[in-house]
């Protein structure tokens, strides 16, 4: 499975290609682990569906770069992608800016060191004991093809990260046809969002949801944050590896919040990586006062159409 995020954003006027991929050249020698310089591919109205798809799903060959970077000529659109453990989604909006020399931020405040860490041997009881519910698939290939993206404009629909959780909790609980423990991993930042670094600095945060989700739970919840383990490098990580899918939460869901970008950029899509093999993800961005909600969700269990139709439903929650 891919672990690559995607950032999309149409702008004001189209991009100079050349002069983005030497900054961005130039900023792949300032931070290693961003791999060799990128290349550019094309993107247009009409691909930029299968190019981002391909970003997200395409594996990444030794040798390869690690940053995806596609640009638009005349439909003012570009494409960034990376691997998780060389950014994080707003490591990706201070490439965006450095790619096209303006600078950025994000209403995100970031965790700092306030969250505690879940103790693995209690994640792997609720896991064995208590595992998270699935999202019902629909339309899937059956086969493990990649993932499917897709984007809906929310128009000017800012949104909290509880708010949203929320709506996509009560989503699934109406889309399930069988009840189940919905548990939210929301992705956030250590860091604040005022000056973004391409770095990754993220962690994953677990929410029980409970029977009716309510954003003012959540927030409460967010309050004191736990933070979702890795898979410790010892002997019970290594037992634990083929219950790598019972760990994972039902969804994820990361946003950006509110996001300047120097006028430049009118419109913006993030799509953070699932987890699991039958892994959700949810993303959502504000800028120029639009929110675009995205999802993303593995083609062996959805296919576009029916992911499409879970961001409608999820739409009606407001």
């Amino acid at each position: 499975m891919s672990r690559s995020i995607v950032l999309q954003a149409r702008l004001a006027f189209p991009a100079e290609a050349d002069k983005m991929i030497q900054r961005l050249a130039a900023t792949t020698a300032e931070y290693p682990q961003l791999g060799r310089p990128p290349e550019s591919e094309p993107v247009t109205e009409a691909t930029i569906g299968a190019v981002r798809d391909a970003f997200a799903s395409r594996p990444c060959q030794p040798g390869d770069p690690l940053l995806r970077v596609a640009i638009g000529e005349t439909d003012r659109l570009v494409l960034l992608a990376a691997n998780d453990a060389a950014v994080d989604e707003l490591g990706l909006l201070a490439l965006l800016g450095r790619a096209l020399d303006v600078p950025v931020a994000s209403s995100v405040t970031g965790l700092g060191d306030v969250a505690a860490p879940t103790s693995f041997a209690r994640r792997l009881c609720d896991a064995v004991l208590r595992p998270s519910a699935r999202i019902a698939p629909a339309g899937g290939t059956g086969d493990d093809d990649g993932d499917a993206l897709v984007a809906l404009r929310a128009g000017p629909l800012p949104l909290g990260t509880a708010t949203l959780t929320a709506a996509i909790g009560r989503t699934v609980a109406s889309w399930n046809a069988a009840p189940g423990r919905i548990v939210a991993g929301i992705g956030a930042s250590r860091r604040d969002g005022s000056r973004p670094e391409p770095e990754a600095a993220s962690a994953c945060l677990l929410v029980p949801l409970g029977a009716d989700p309510d954003a003012d739970r959540i927030d409460a919840a967010l309050a004191q944050p736990r933070v979702a383990p890795d898979l410790p490098a010892t002997a019970l990580g290594r037992l634990a590896r083929p219950l790598a899918d019972r760990l994972a939460p039902t969804f994820l869901v990361s946003t950006m919040g509110s996001v300047s970008a120097g006028g430049i950029v009118t419109e913006l899509a993030v799509f953070p990586a699932a987890v699991g093999s039958a892994g959700v993800a949810f993303g959502a961005a504000t800028v120029a006062g639009m929110t675009t909600i995205t999802i993303r969700a593995r083609r062996a269990h959805f296919d576009h159409l029916a992911a499409a139709g879970f961001l409608t439903d999820l739409m009606r929650q407001w």
